[in-house]
């Protein structure tokens, strides 16, 4: 589960059949703002995903509604609103694809409209060795986001419900950009995106209009999930680690030294410290590796436990988006919902 300490509330995660994917640390080297968290997740292609958002009542709203933006390799998804008056106790929304109105379905003869939903499914990237030919705008943009999820959480105000169409457009931008020319990544280790699912009818989604206090260029807060194949995350140095998943899973509530004990079983962690000169280049790596992602997991879980900041009355009003958006919340979640897994 992704946190950001200095905004208690917010939560976001990416999931796999209702589970959420193990998340690793970026490397040391990366800066992010102190409303925005970056982290790494495992993508196996052919698994369909989803995104969690959750609000609960740590999250100071200032009397604001959130839209929460949910993009993926640059392309906006969903937009889901969480209503102030759900905050307490919590609110969740799962976005699990996107949704588009469907003008060419024929029933009785004639055609009608028909809303649909198609599913996010990790795809293997397939590249050739090339140049690149003619893409630039929207296209680039696309390219240069490969592999990522964005949630961007915007402060909003909710206006009047509108009657709106959303045509659909993604699965053609998003299937027609593979495979692509190996040079247009620019070094990234990228071999998977995301591809779209075959359609299943759905309940029409309720729109609002929407004023925004933030911009999204500037969002309260930001959640950003890298999903990169494990081969990947082993070239680019992020999971260079061999021990157990289950051992993993428990060295950031052991610390360090009891971490290692357990690598090694039988041998002390002064004798491990005494061979710690000869560990190959590998080895340096991986324990360098290990302890990263300790500190990163405690400062998540630090978060949950012993921060009570409150973020919003630094930047209060220091944005204003008077303009009015179609915003969306669907008529299959239930109006007075708490907790919606």
């Amino acid at each position: 589960m992704a946190i950001i300490t200095t905004i208690p509330g917010l939560s976001v995660d990416v999931r796999v059949l209702g589970v959420a994917l193990q998340e690793y640390s970026p490397p040391s080297d990366s800066v992010v703002e102190d409303n925005e968290v970056t982290a790494f997740v495992e993508a196996q292609p052919g698994a369909s995903f989803d995104v969690r958002i959750e609000v609960t009542s740590e999250y100071e709203h200032g009397g604001y509604d959130l839209t929460a933006q949910v993009e993926v390799d640059g392309k906006v998804i969903r937009r889901p609103l969480l209503r102030k008056e759900q905050f307490d106790p919590a609110i969740a929304d799962v976005v699990n694809g996107t949704l588009y109105e469907d003008q060419s379905t024929v029933l009785r003869s004639r055609a009608v409209k028909v809303w649909k939903k198609k599913p996010l499914i990790f795809s293997s990237l397939i590249t050739y060795h090339g140049q690149v030919i003619g893409n630039g705008g929207d296209a680039t943009h696309q390219i240069d986001n490969i592999g990522r999820i964005t949630v961007k959480f915007l402060r909003s105000t909710i206006g009047e419900e509108v009657n709106a169409a959303r045509h659909f457009g993604l699965a053609n931008t998003i299937e027609d950009i593979s495979p692509l020319p190996q040079s247009a990544l620019q070094g990234r280790e990228v071999s998977v995106l995301t591809r779209l699912g075959a359609a299943d009818q759905c309940q029409k989604p309720t729109m609002y209009r929407t004023t925004k206090l933030d911009r999204l260029d500037a969002p309260m807060a930001k959640f950003t999930f890298e999903y990169r194949s494990l081969e990947d995350l082993k070239t680019a140095g992020i999971r260079s680690r061999t021990a157990s998943p289950e051992l993993e899973e428990q060295y950031f509530v052991m610390g360090v030294e009891e971490y290692f004990e357990q690598m090694a079983p039988g041998n002390p962690i002064e004798e491990y410290e005494a061979t710690v000169g000869a560990l190959t280049a590998e080895e340096e790596a991986r324990r360098d590796r290990i302890i990263r992602d300790l500190q990163f997991n405690q400062r998540r879980q630090q978060g949950f436990q012993n921060l009570q900041l409150g973020w919003h009355g630094r930047y209060h009003n220091e944005y204003s988006d008077t303009e009015d958006e179609e915003e969306e919340e669907e008529e299959e979640q239930p109006a007075q919902r708490r907790i919606q897994y």
